[in-house]
């Protein structure tokens, strides 16, 4: 259904207009989500299991983690546009998003989200963004002042005091152990497509391994791990082409936007699987539509360059 999706914008959103407008349709989708959770929820002093910000995904059985697997992926594309596209009312509807974005992001508790949103800020410091390398030191040195004090709660808590590993992050070891395990018994192909749930040791009550990229190593194997990465580097191949070819700074954004949307679905997933669900997975692929259709758009205005950059 998802790589459905893709094609679906591919083939529909024809010309950039219509692709500027369905931008602006989805930024507007994640302020409304991010500004729901500013209005509806509050974090304390202290973390709480009990206590996350799932907002929306919650309908649909999903959890805060997804909740912020999507937030940090789909405000590094208006990020990313932020940086370049020229239009004002866009750059403010963008800078907007990624602001309130903070909100859900912060209170998801999602330590993989935090890590997937420092990836990004460090790749466009690097790329783009020199000013930024300043932004990433001062959170790195005074992130304990400068953050809520129940996201540091959340942060620190992945080690006891006798510097052991807390017991979410210790079960994850257990559990990453076990797929390891796994693919060396079925190092081709993998103990099969959802299998791992089933292969889980007697009593054991998650049945996820909480790491997408080890999850497909034990379920597929070497050739599964293969093609998904091929996907992701293709993804990021078509990010770079398009900031590359781009005839327009939206084209442009669009693309680079979309490559900090590919650091920040590798990162995260290293943590979790934000790769199955629809709800959290829809946009990316609704992204990767619509630079493709960039793509196609630019080289029918500059054919040679396209031609050698694809080729």
């Amino acid at each position: 259904e998802m790589i459905f999706l893709y094609f679906l914008v591919l083939n529909v959103v024809k010309n950039e207009e219509q692709q500027k407008a369905l931008v602006i349709i989805m930024s507007v989708v994640v302020l409304l989500i991010s500004i729901r959770s500013y209005r509806d929820f509050t974090g304390g002093s202290v973390f709480s299991y009990d206590k996350r910000y799932g907002g929306p995904f919650e309908t649909v059985g999903l959890g805060a983690n997804h909740l912020g697997a999507f937030i940090v992926y789909t405000s590094a594309v208006f990020l990313g546009l932020f940086f370049y596209d020229n239009d004002k009312k866009r750059k403010w509807l963008y800078i907007a998003t990624v602001l309130f974005s903070l909100h859900p992001l912060f209170f998801s508790y999602s330590r993989g989200a935090y890590l997937a949103a420092l990836g990004v800020l460090s790749f466009y410091a690097v790329v783009k963004k020199k000013s930024l390398l300043i932004l990433v030191a001062v959170i790195f040195l005074a992130w304990q002042t400068l953050l809520p004090a129940s996201v540091v709660d959340r942060i620190t808590m992945t080690q006891t005091e006798t510097g052991e590993l807390e017991g979410s992050a210790a079960h994850r070891l257990v559990l990453w152990d076990h797929a390891i395990d796994l693919f060396k018994q079925n190092p081709a192909f993998g103990v099969g497509f959802g299998g791992f749930g089933f292969a889980v040791p007697k009593g054991e009550t998650l049945t996820d391994t909480h790491n997408f990229y080890l999850k497909t190593l034990s379920e597929q194997g070497v050739i599964g791990l293969f093609f998904l990465l091929l996907i992701l580097l293709m993804a990021m191949r078509s990010g770079f082409i398009l900031l590359k070819i781009g005839k327009t700074p939206f084209y442009q954004g669009l693309g680079f936007g979309f490559m900090g949307c590919i650091i920040a679905y590798g990162i995260k997933n290293m943590t979790g699987d934000s790769w199955s669900f629809f709800a959290v997975s829809g946009y990316f692929w609704t992204f990767w539509g619509l630079v493709d259709r960039g793509i196609l758009l630019s080289k029918d205005s500059n054919p040679k360059t396209a031609k050698s950059l694809t080729t």
